[in-house]
């Protein structure tokens, strides 16, 4: 088998994942076969899946690494473990339960390196666990259908197309350049929730040579049967409001960051806050809207215009965070 993957590191964090692991066997193995390098994070589990993934793949020497850590700390200090052990020529951030398509990743990857790119986005579908595909969101479906028709085959800068900063924050959809990775300084947010949105718009709004292939090498799987940090509205799912200051503090402090990309943050931020608010636990509430207030307070009176001017209907719901009056002193988070 040829080494059509021998550029790529493939970073898993997992966490009792054994189940996913034995399902995935084939595919690893396909993946180490055509030179990939395969790393696995194991986020302090309980169950057998390491002791699987050693006995199956600890021949591959060259592609096959495990990191077990002592401590669970979430997905997104895993992924930063991950990335430190990544010596290929670029990187990509899987999760363990995704379905890959091998060969398509093989045709994004070798596109991918002929045009130079710093980030290769690509499409991506959702599924259930029965495999029954799952339609994306509107905005979503949108950027795609601009991005096809406007940059195929060539290289864009978010400069040109800032929107695309608003689809939907998965990293498993990104063939990312090392180097450019690391001379970003490239990190994930280390909560249990919303781990991805940092470094989504650090790489975006670094990026001045970005790609896009037409092809869906991963599907990620949406499940209501078992545990995922998707389905998590109670405290942690406040820690949505860490990463927001995370982002204000360390990106749009930036000013270039901040005239390419600041709208179309607010606008996105207030997307994610309405779908947070709409499912949070019901004792929750108040301290929720308490951290909205707060954090939409950060926003400048002419910050806030120019939203206006760009998004005027999320502007409006922004507003109505921003104008909430705080109903409650309690801290859950205590």
């Amino acid at each position: 088998m040829t080494k059509r993957l021998s550029k790529l590191s493939i970073i898993f964090p997992f966490f009792n994942a054994q189940r996913h692991v034995e399902e995935k066997l084939s595919i690893f193995g396909k993946i180490l076969e055509m030179g990939g390098q395969l790393i696995f994070v194991n986020d302090n589990s309980r169950d057998n899946g390491a002791s699987i993934l050693c006995d199956a793949l600890a021949s591959h020497e060259e592609g096959f690494v495990l990191a077990n850590l002592s401590e669970n700390v979430g997905a997104g200090a895993s992924r930063n473990v991950g990335f430190k052990l990544a010596n290929r020529e670029f990187v990509l951030f899987l999760d363990i339960d995704d379905r890959i398509d091998a060969d398509l990743l093989c045709e994004a990857l070798a596109d991918c390196r002929t045009q130079g790119c710093e980030i290769q986005l690509s499409r991506f579908s959702l599924e259930d666990e029965n495999g029954n595909t799952l339609r994306l969101s509107r905005t979503d479906r949108k950027i795609f259908e601009i991005i096809k028709s406007r940059y195929s085959h060539k290289l864009f800068s978010i400069d040109e197309f800032p929107k695309l900063l608003r689809l939907t924050n998965y990293p498993w959809n990104k063939i990312v350049n090392t180097e450019f990775a690391r001379k970003v300084n490239l990190k994930f947010s280390e909560t249990r929730v919303q781990n991805d949105v940092f470094a989504h718009w650090q790489l975006l709004l670094a990026a001045k040579r970005i790609g896009f292939f037409d092809g869906v090498y991963t599907s990620h799987i949406l499940s209501d049967k078992h545990h995922q940090i998707t389905n998590d509205f109670g405290k942690n799912r406040l820690q949505m409001f860490d990463v927001f200051d995370q982002v204000e503090r360390e990106l749009f402090s930036v000013r270039e960051y901040k005239r390419i990309g600041y709208s179309e943050y607010l606008a996105f931020k207030t997307e994610l806050m309405l779908w947070a608010q709409a499912r949070m636990q019901s004792d929750l509430l108040d301290f929720f809207h308490r951290r909205a207030h707060k954090q939409t307070m950060l926003t400048s009176r002419l910050d806030l215009l120019m939203f206006w001017l760009q998004h005027p209907s999320r502007a409006k719901r922004y507003n109505r965070f921003r104008n909430r009056k705080k109903n409650s002193t309690a801290n859950p988070m205590k």
